[in-house]
């Protein structure tokens, strides 16, 4: 297994943080508002954002989506049941809409552990559960029961809003 850790601090943050003076210095000390425009792309001469670069190092991409992995074990879960029992009460009554309510988003959701944890400590919520990651990571993907798989980059507008999917 490759180290996300070793690779992010050396290969990746290292000469990001190297260029990040010569960076500054170029604009003017002005706030980063352009996920392309950045000390990143500076140290690695790229136009590319540093989510699709690292799409395109497979090593890297793979020890990102364990990293993210690793996560699966840890208590994050809220009580869940209250906040659907609550938007429940106001959810529409007919089946057909309630099958399309979304309950929960999970923006960067890599392998969707954390919604795999959600449903299994919540077996009995109701709404739709959504996986948003890059498509790079979605299309890789096995079927996961009750989750709907999106590709979407979370730096892109939001597709979802309300309850359904734009």
């Amino acid at each position: 297994m490759v180290s996300l850790t070793n690779h992010g601090r050396f290969d990746i943050m290292g000469p990001a943080i190297q260029a990040s003076p010569a960076f500054f210095a170029d604009t003017k000390y002005q706030d980063i508002s352009d996920t392309r425009n950045t000390p990143f792309q500076k140290a690695f001469k790229t136009d590319l954002a540093a989510f699709e670069w690292i799409s395109q190092q497979p090593k890297l991409f793979t020890a990102m989506q364990q990293v993210m992995t690793m996560m699966q074990g840890s208590e994050w879960l809220v009580d869940f049941k209250a906040l659907n029992d609550a938007a429940s009460s106001s959810a529409p009554k007919n089946l057909s809409e309630e099958s399309e309510r979304i309950f929960f988003v999970d923006v960067g959701g890599g392998r969707g552990h954390q919604l795999v944890q959600l449903k299994d400590k919540h077996p009995h919520l109701k709404g739709r559960l959504i996986l948003q990651d890059l498509p790079e990571a979605v299309e890789k993907l096995p079927p996961i029961d009750g989750v709907k798989s999106v590709a979407h980059n979370f730096f892109d507008k939001q597709g979802i809003q309300g309850r359904c999917l734009t």
